[in-house]
């Protein structure tokens, strides 16, 4: 089997690119409305975008079927960051 140059350009640490995702979602925030009827959208987006890669993180050490429980949650919580963030966009 051989590996495309194209392919391994895009080769990315996922781990690295959740941590991206992490930053991204507060410095998203910041720019969310302050307003006092946002707080239960703004508290629901942080708590869901922010778990995604520590979960992620944790499933690294994990024993197999962990593994996949705890990457099955931070698809979960990913999904559930999508929603609150069309709620808030």
């Amino acid at each position: 089997m051989i590996i495309s140059d194209k392919a391994e350009n895009y080769k990315i640490d996922l781990n690295e690119r959740l941590v991206h995702f992490t930053v991204n979602a507060i410095k998203f925030l910041g720019t969310s409305p302050c307003r006092k009827e946002y707080g239960v959208f703004r508290y629901q987006f942080s708590k869901a975008a922010t778990s995604i890669g520590a979960i992620y993180e944790k499933s690294q050490a994990s024993i197999p079927r962990e593994f996949h429980a705890r990457v099955a949650i931070s698809l979960r919580e990913s999904r559930e960051t999508r929603f609150w963030y069309k709620v808030i966009n």
